[in-house]
């Protein structure tokens, strides 16, 4: 542990909370009022529990040990109280990396743990509250069971559902096989259309239905098999109910739902998919580009506008990682080789999955 030794870096004996409610008033003054309260009910917390007597603007960065914060975080009954005391931490935190004085690597070394201990801090809420409609993994994981007493096809459909997070109508179209070219994906989608397939590159372009020609490309490589029954399938898809192929969609998933017992509206799979995907530690707008919703380009880092790093990022952040594996219960992310194969929290075993369909298919439903 970073706090066990007894001599600690001179950062961490400053007491930056005054500067930093200070430079809050004048730049965010939404948040600093809320941030002072929160670290006044921290420094009442650390007297009463730890027996550290101190006022709010005496409090040094040593005092806000990550194991301190976590147990003060866990203490707080009020969900909404609970994450304004751990953004106001990381706030904290970040506002002392940029502007604190270092006197050496240590100073710098020490900050930088403490960071990403702080980080490791799950926000509440994000692994047990679910947004309205989306399943629970023990429902997908029922649905996905009774697919495949029914047939391949409608099996195979529901994985791309699960995977994609895409809208009824945007997987309901005459999609063709063609080549995808990254380096000029606009140019294939003029000639051959935005409803594309590329097998050898295990690559779909799909329309976003809620605009104007735009559309998103994505990898599938861990679904291949099931991409390739429904892409044979889609003509039975396409020209069911007088070509309103999201009625067939429609019609067979609710008929699996009934019989696991679940209220189920074909849109609520898109809203598991989005609910799922938050749970990563990933920025918003990577979950926003997966599922067809507008995406801000302007404050995106410019190397990822590029579709050709842009699809490698989102794959590991959001699929497969071969360099991090991530708990299935809490969602704690971990560099390879940083822990044993089990997550030091949960005393779970990890994975390189990170979609949830991916750990359902795995049997990891927590």
């Amino acid at each position: 542990m970073i706090y066990e030794s007894v001599n600690l870096p001179n950062i961490a004996n400053i007491t930056p909370i005054k500067e930093y409610i200070q430079w809050l008033s004048k730049t965010r003054k939404k948040a600093y009022e809320d941030y002072y309260y929160a670290f006044l009910k921290y420094a009442r917390w650390l007297r009463k529990a730890k027996g550290v007597g101190k006022d709010i603007t005496e409090l040094t960065l040593a005092d806000f040990r990550p194991d301190w914060v976590e147990e003060h975080y866990q203490s707080l009954e009020n969900h909404h109280t609970a994450n304004r005391f751990l953004a106001a931490v990381r706030g904290l935190l970040k506002f002392v990396k940029n502007v604190a004085p270092y006197s050496g690597f240590e100073d710098l070394l020490w900050l930088d743990r403490t960071i990403g201990a702080i980080n490791m801090i799950k926000r509440r809420g994000e692994s047990s509250r679910l947004s309205v409609g989306a399943l629970e993994l023990k429902d997908v994981a029922e649905l996905i069971l009774k697919a495949t007493e029914e047939d391949e096809l409608v099996y195979s459909s529901l994985l791309l559902f699960l995977y994609t997070g895409a809208r009824a109508s945007e997987l309901a179209r005459d999609y063709v096989s063609a080549k995808i070219d990254l380096s000029n994906v606009d140019a294939v989608v003029k000639e051959v259309g935005d409803s594309i397939v590329d097998f050898r590159k295990n690559l779909m372009v799909i329309p976003i239905a809620k605009s104007d020609g735009k559309y998103r490309v994505i990898p599938f490589k861990p679904i291949k098999d099931a991409v390739k029954v429904w892409f044979d399938g889609l003509k039975e898809v396409v020209r069911y109910c007088r070509s309103k192929g999201r009625f067939w969609y429609y019609h067979r998933f609710k008929a699996i739902a009934k019989k696991c017992g679940i209220d189920l509206r074909v849109h609520d799979l898109r809203r598991t998919v989005k609910t799922y995907l938050e749970f990563l530690p990933v920025k918003p707008w990577e979950i926003n580009y997966w599922i067809g919703h507008v995406v801000r380009w302007d404050r995106v880092e410019s190397k990822y506008r590029d579709i050709r790093y842009l699809l490698p990022k989102i794959y590991s952040d959001l699929v497969y990682s071969k360099e991090e594996v991530i708990c299935p219960k809490c969602y704690r992310v971990y560099a390879v080789g940083d822990v044993e194969d089990v997550c030091p929290a949960c005393r779970v075993e990890l994975t390189h999955s990170k979609h949830f369909l991916l750990r359902v298919l795995e049997g990891r439903v927590y």
